[in-house]
């Protein structure tokens, strides 16, 4: 990968012969592959990708790496039609994710022009909880909260734990013989 001090070409020509960036090229013909069957109502991201770029390079190289860290998902499972909605649409009313990007932007260039000539701009009327709807949005309904005091509450019928608060961990370890986890803490002065 480039580093400081590397001269233009030094960055590109790197940048070009990383293994991660293999198939890069191949994508920039995704405006002339044909677009999905009509009857295709979903596919995995991998599966998308693939046909979209040519091939699966992008997709495993740098794609499953992003996914599995945003969605702790395999992009071999995970929807396209849920997660790369837009692209998803993109290809079906335009024929391509290329096409349907540079469609969007002119209308975005349009809209800007358009919303910067007029004196008064119009103002979204509606609620945050109607622009969400529909969206793919998940949570807890008491908060991120309610996954921690559910665990610890499971965790508190356990015979095998033990809460101690207030303590400072030293450290864990894996008990090979136990086929558990040994925690230590640092003794405490009364």
């Amino acid at each position: 990968m480039p580093g400081p001090g590397q001269d233009l070409y030094s960055i590109v020509w790197s940048m070009l012969t990383e293994p991660v960036f293999t198939g890069l090229f191949r994508s920039l013909g995704e405006v002339t592959r044909d677009r999905r069957p009509s009857n295709l109502e979903d596919e995995s991201v991998a599966s998308f990708l693939n046909r979209r770029l040519g091939g699966p390079e992008i997709g495993d190289n740098i794609v499953s790496a992003v996914f599995h860290g945003i969605y702790a998902g395999d992009i071999h499972q995970l929807s396209a039609k849920s997660i790369l909605r837009r692209f998803w649409d993109y290809e079906g009313q335009h024929g391509s994710i290329m096409e349907g990007t540079r469609a969007a932007w002119e209308q975005t260039s349009k809209n800007v022009r358009s919303r910067s000539s007029s004196s008064a701009a119009p103002k979204n009327t509606s609620s945050l909880q109607d622009r969400m709807r529909g969206a793919s949005v998940f949570t807890f309904k008491e908060g991120i909260g309610q996954f921690s005091s559910a665990l610890e509450a499971s965790l508190r019928t356990n015979p095998n734990v033990e809460f101690k608060t207030g303590e400072t961990v030293t450290s864990i370890d894996y008990d090979a013989e136990s086929d558990g986890i040994s925690v230590r803490i640092s003794p405490t002065l009364h």
